[in-house]
């Protein structure tokens, strides 16, 4: 994953009134962040 890429992304757990299924996310996080964490934001 790289900045600036959209993924579409099932956000699951939903709480509330959330609508479940896969939404659009951008990625804001470097390159670099997302493969040592595996955590991209």
């Amino acid at each position: 994953m790289d900045r600036g890429e959209i993924w579409l992304v099932s956000l699951d757990p939903i709480a509330g009134h959330e609508q479940s299924g896969k939404r659009p996310v951008l990625i804001v996080s470097k390159a670099l962040f997302n493969k040592l964490t595996r955590l991209p934001v």
